[in-house]
């Protein structure tokens, strides 16, 4: 005989943890990752220098930008018992952990923020369409490349504005070829 307390949810689709109001959208999720960080800062200062492609990660410190740290996620609890003469206080305090070390995909997600219309980045399916564009560029248009000045960077990024980011807008007339040199900067070495 079945167990008549059994129940099981089902979930289809997407877009279920927003209905219930949680706090899951990809804006939810970058506002916390990037709470203690300036994007723009960290996006501008990054062009400045040659980036170490050798791993997955860079250390903000390198760059002069220790006062920017993300968000790791991991919370910690603690537990405080104070006794008095008269009466014991329970203090629970809560942690979050940040660091000084960004992805690549951060790095993207902050220039996305620095250089579009946050309207267009509001919804994940945009989102994996920039990423696309992101992926075509530096898998189709660049690979390979070497640039061997600022110039040819500059150059390639205009060559490419025709065919990337139509379907989106843009803080500025610049904004998007600076997105696709930023994005040529970060995973292109510059002699």
């Amino acid at each position: 005989m079945e167990n008549e307390n059994k129940k099981q949810l089902i979930i289809l689709g997407n877009g279920f943890d927003l209905a219930c109001g949680l706090k899951s959208s990809y804006n939810d999720f970058f506002e916390q990752r990037f709470e203690k960080a300036k994007p723009e800062k960290i996006v501008n200062t990054i062009q400045k220098y040659k980036l170490n492609n050798q791993g997955s990660v860079l250390n903000l410190d390198a760059y002069g930008l220790r006062d920017q740290e993300l968000n790791t996620f991991n919370t910690n609890c603690y537990h405080k018992t104070i006794e008095s003469k008269h009466n014991i206080i329970e203090r629970y305090y809560k942690t979050t952990d940040y660091e000084h070390k960004i992805n690549y995909f951060d790095l993207l997600f902050m220039a996305t923020q620095v250089y579009m219309d946050s309207n267009d980045l509001s919804s994940w399916s945009n989102i994996e369409q920039i990423l696309q564009e992101i992926l075509q560029i530096i898998y189709e248009e660049a690979d390979g490349a070497i640039f061997n000045d600022k110039e040819e960077l500059n150059n390639k990024a205009k060559e490419l504005e025709e065919k990337y980011f139509n379907n989106y807008d843009f803080k500025s007339k610049d904004a998007k070829v600076n997105l696709i040199k930023f994005i040529l900067h970060i995973f292109r070495k510059l002699q």
